[in-house]
């Protein structure tokens, strides 16, 4: 057993670490959000998955933060502000159907998940009521980090996924229960109420969808 090589921490570890720090910081600068730690399970979990899963989470904080800065650097605020979601889409290179800003109201919070249920951006009031990281957000799937009953995760499949999916250029309405959801592997296990509002589906290079814009509203209840 090589525990020597074990122990160096790789590339992708390394500039994954920075990216986080980045983050962090902008969170604390620009949004007076706390930072939160990343727990030692992630970095096991992180440690073992294959390098080019590695690779993709790298790759998509290092975007997400791009935009992040590149948003405030162009006077876009961070927080209540529709032109971040815009300008968003625009920098992942995908095309949102008519009417997209319209679908967002005040205090919505908002999220584009690819086809594999990974969340690939979240506005930053996400961060105000979750205790999750962005390392844990990006590296696990969505159905891993929450908790809710069977139907609900039936609903959000159906509504969510398959139909966003299917070719649907339109935007529509969530029909999903309102429910309470809960953190499944966090150490605080946080819980909140959530009521879905819209998805829109949004089309990439390849003329398909490649990704759905969901939008709700959270409360906090424990």
């Amino acid at each position: 057993m090589n525990t020597a090589k074990a122990l160096v921490p790789s590339l992708p570890d390394l500039r994954l670490k920075d990216l986080i720090d980045r983050f962090d910081l902008l969170l604390r600068s620009k949004c007076e959000i706390e930072s939160r730690g990343v727990p030692t399970q992630f970095w096991s979990d992180f440690f073992t998955a294959p390098g080019n899963v590695q690779k993709n989470v790298v790759d998509q904080i290092s975007d997400y933060l791009a935009i992040l800065e590149d948003a405030s650097r162009q006077g876009i605020t961070l927080l209540n502000d529709k032109r971040l979601a815009w300008f968003a889409v625009g920098k992942l290179q995908l095309v949102p159907p008519s009417g997209f800003l319209d679908t967002i109201e005040p205090d919505d919070y908002l999220e584009i998940y690819n086809a594999s249920g990974i969340q690939i951006f979240r506005n930053l009031e996400f961060y105000r009521i979750v205790s999750y990281s962005i390392a844990e957000i990006t590296f696990y799937p969505w159905d891993r980090l929450y908790r809710r009953d069977e139907h609900i995760l039936q609903q959000i499949m159906e509504q969510g996924f398959v139909k966003g999916f299917s070719g649907v250029k339109e935007p529509y309405p969530l029909t999903i229960d309102e429910h309470i959801v809960s953190e499944a592997i966090s150490s605080e296990g946080r819980s909140y109420h959530i009521k879905f509002g819209m998805l829109s589906p949004l089309i990439g290079r390849s003329k398909k969808t490649e990704a759905v814009f969901a939008t709700s509203k959270l409360k906090r209840i424990k």
